[in-house]
């Protein structure tokens, strides 16, 4: 009886944050007033969308997303907001069932589950509620890509493709699936994901013709394009990702304010970019120590499976340009693939003592430099200050190497 009080209280209070959550907006506010210019016939890129007092952001996700959200602009505010932050809950739920498939967790006992369980919740926390507060759509990105590859598990490549084509549809992020699923061998659901995104990207035709459409399409490809100078310097205090990184340290953004100070290197501009590039293709190459040669060979276990995903994961956030705070969901899988190994491997002999030592000492750092920093535990001024020296993707880095020592090969654990 008391569980199931407990249990009712906890889905009363998430429904509670969810419509909270949901009336303050976030940036949903952007996609439905990008939907409200398609409704009117209008450009809905390289125009200012109103939010708030002082407050415009411009959109940046595909015209077939907004066009998909018009219908709900003419349901009250703020329905379309309530109705994703739920959807959120499902995928959150399919996410940990389908990881939770990946790893075997039979193998541990009743009070080592318990603790892998609050420890990712613990490490994961600050992303989930990132996204539930911007009303923002990594968890759903992630979902695609890591749904798509439990379908693929199970032969339904129709379903598998669909979903991947519906993920980079919305935001571009999850088309690093096709590379991997070319990688594996699995063309067939990159053939229907391909076909589908054709399809997703004309579509609109249908509606505003096909001169409206190429120009939506070419304001939209002009926006995401990694040559965009916005883009490639990346200097706003919420940027994260690699871009962001590199603009911090290497140019003179570092040391535009006089009491934080983060510059080591003032780079060239024509050497930047170099700069740049060659950080994404270092962790792009690194993804060959995951993945092992040679090429089109499937994985041989589900735990490798999900070992060489959760890198993958890690390094979208950072490859990609402009990938704020909530983007660091897609460190999820790894977060539980690692406590997963490293409390199976407690007391076996898989790390020297050291060695295990400083694994869980590294996981420490990460959470301290990627959890403890948000706005609600240290306060706004030193979140800003953390957000300035992007420790955030400190610790991103702090967890690839974690997640890189953390070989599938060391465990032996029951099948």
């Amino acid at each position: 009886m008391a569980i199931t009080c407990v249990r009712v209280l906890a889905a009363i209070l998430v429904i509670a944050y969810c419509f909270i959550q949901a009336y303050a907006g976030g940036d949903f506010q952007i996609y439905m007033g990008a939907a409200e210019l398609l409704r009117e016939g209008k450009n809905c890129y390289n125009v200012w969308i109103y939010l708030g007092v002082d407050d415009y952001c411009g959109y940046s996700y595909s015209p077939l997303f907004a066009i998909f959200l018009i219908p709900f602009t003419f349901f009250p505010y703020p329905t379309a907001q309530v109705l994703w932050l739920f959807a959120n809950l499902f995928f959150l739920y399919r996410l940990f069932k389908i990881i939770r498939w990946y790893l075997p967790l039979s193998s541990l006992t009743t009070k080592q589950y318990r603790l892998w369980v609050i420890l990712s919740v613990i490490l994961t926390s600050r992303f989930v509620l990132n996204n539930f507060e911007m009303v923002q759509m990594t968890i759903f990105l992630l979902y695609c890509c890591l749904e798509a590859t439990y379908q693929l598990k199970n032969n339904k490549y129709i379903l598998s493709g669909i979903l991947i084509s519906v993920g980079i549809i919305v935001k571009i992020m999850p088309i690093i699936m096709i590379p991997y699923f070319l990688y594996r061998k699995q063309i067939k659901p990159v053939i229907i994901a391909v076909v589908c995104l054709i399809v997703f990207l004309f579509l609109p035709v249908i509606i505003y013709g096909w001169e409206f459409n190429k120009l939506l399409l070419t304001d939209w490809w002009n926006i995401i394009n990694f040559n965009n100078p916005e883009l490639v310097y990346d200097n706003g205090e919420g940027i994260h990702s690699l871009s962001g990184f590199i603009t911090t340290y290497f140019t003179d953004a570092g040391k535009r304010d006089i009491l934080y100070r983060s510059t080591i290197i003032v780079l060239q501009k024509d050497i930047f970019p170099i700069v740049l590039n060659g950080g994404r293709l270092f962790f792009i190459c690194m993804t060959l120590y995951f993945l092992k040669f040679p090429p089109f060979i499937k994985s041989r276990t589900k735990l490798h499976t999900l070992w060489e995903l959760s890198y993958i994961f890690c390094i979208t956030p950072l490859i990609f340009p402009h990938q704020q705070k909530y983007a660091f969901f897609f460190i999820a899988p790894a977060i539980l693939y690692v406590i997963y190994f490293l409390i199976f491997s407690y007391n076996r002999i898989v790390f020297s003592r050291n060695t295990n030592t400083l694994m869980w000492l590294l996981i420490v750092l990460y959470f301290i430099l990627a959890i403890l920093t948000t706005d609600g535990i240290i306060g706004r001024h030193l979140s800003y200050i953390s957000q300035h020296y992007k420790t955030i993707t400190v610790g991103t880095f702090l967890m690839i190497i974690v997640l890189s020592a953390c070989h599938p090969k060391r465990l032996n654990p029951d099948k």
